[in-house]
C-alpha cells in the first residue's frame, strides 16, 4: 500500500501510465541484458519515485542479501522517500512481510533475508563504500556542482550483474 498524495489514504499500489512505461522498459532491458541502468527525466507529480521504490521494495522481499540506497538531494526529501518505504514494509501482508531486525531514521533491515534500505544524500559518505543492488538517486537535476563526481562514485557500488538494478530519475 502507498499513501494518496494530499490525502493521507493508504490504497494499493495501482501503476498509472508513466509508471506502466517506466516498467515496461525496465523488464525489457532487464530481459535483454539481465540488468537495470535508466536515466528518466519525469514530469513533475507522476509518481516515478514510488514507481522505483516499489519495484525495489518488491524485488527486495523476494530475494536474500540485497542492499538498496536510496539516494535524494536533500535530507527532507530523503526522509519523504524512505517514509515510502516504511509505510509500504508497515502494510505488506502479514504471510509475506519480512522480519525487520532493524529500524532506524535512515536505515530497514530485514533480518530473514539479510536485505537493508539505505538512505544518502547526495555528496555524503553514508551510501559510498556500500555494496549496492538496487540504486534509486532521486531529484539528481538538484545534487549540485559535484553530481557526477558523487554519481560516479556510487555507480562503482553496483556490480555489472545480473539482477542489478541503477534508476536515475529527475525533473526535466
Amino acid at each position: 500500500r502507498i499513501e494518496r498524495f494530499g490525502s493521507g489514504e493508504l490504497i494499493p499500489f495501482v501503476p498509472n501510465d508513466v509508471q506502466r512505461i517506466l516498467h515496461y522498459r525496465c523488464e525489457d532491458q532487464l530481459k535483454r541484458t539481465g540488468l537495470v541502468r535508466r536515466v528518466v527525466l519525469k514530469p513533475r507529480r507522476s509518481g516515478l519515485s514510488t514507481y522505483c521504490l516499489s519495484r525495489f521494495y518488491r524485488a527486495s522481499t523476494f530475494s536474500q542479501q540485497k542492499r538498496i540506497a536510496i539516494v535524494a538531494h536533500d535530507d527532507d526529501t530523503n526522509l519523504t522517500l524512505f517514509n515510502m518505504v516504511r509505510t509500504m514494509e508497515r502494510n505488506h501482508p502479514a504471510p509475506l512481510k519480512p522480519k525487520v531486525g532493524y529500524s532506524g531514521k535512515r536505515e530497514l533491515h530485514w533480518q530473514n533475508l539479510n536485505t537493508r534500505f539505505r538512505l544518502g544524500t547526495a555528496g555524503g559518505s553514508e551510501i559510498v563504500g556500500d555494496q549496492i543492488s538496487f540504486l534509486h538517486c532521486s531529484e539528481v537535476s538538484r545534487w549540485g556542482n559535484s553530481a557526477s563526481e558523487y554519481a560516479s562514485a556510487l555507480l562503482k557500488n553496483v556490480a555489472i550483474a545480473d539482477g542489478t538494478e541503477v534508476l536515475f530519475e529527475s525533473t526535466a
